[in-house]
């Protein structure tokens, strides 16, 4: 966790770089998803997950399971055009109560097959207090 949390604060950081090298956060994305893709294609066949790389298309999850992708590229372009613009601290800030938002919501309301959870006041009080350090980051 402590690892892909330090990878996630340096993903804005890296593929704003690549974006102002070459002028494009397409290009960025691209790129980020790129060589992404090769490291997956490459673990999968060096493990045994490559005897089930023909059923990807086959239709055992349903078709917005694969919405994920397209969930990434937005998210890899957004953080690409303003990981200079507003940086990277506050971005990531901003990020993760987008995430906590969601899932609240996802819990809440059960969504997408999940399990519906109660969310207690107590969380939304958090989510409201992480809204106003934004405020104050964005202010200061």
């Amino acid at each position: 966790g402590i690892l892909g949390g330090i990878l996630f604060g340096m993903q804005p950081t890296i593929n704003g770089v690549l974006a102002s090298a070459f002028d494009s956060t397409l290009y960025a994305a691209f790129i980020s998803f790129l060589v992404g893709s090769v490291v997956l294609l490459v673990c999968i066949l060096a493990t045994r997950h490559r005897h089930h790389l023909p059923q990807i298309l086959v239709g055992k999850a349903p078709w917005w399971s694969f919405m994920g992708g397209l969930m990434g590229v937005v998210f890899v372009v957004a953080f690409a055009y303003f990981a200079f613009k507003v940086g990277p601290g506050l971005l990531n800030i901003v990020n993760i109560f987008g995430m906590l938002v969601a899932r609240v919501l996802i819990d809440s309301l059960g969504l997408a097959g999940a399990t519906k959870i109660s969310i207690r006041p107590v969380q939304y009080m958090g989510l409201l207090i992480i809204l106003i350090g934004i405020v104050v980051l964005r202010i200061a």
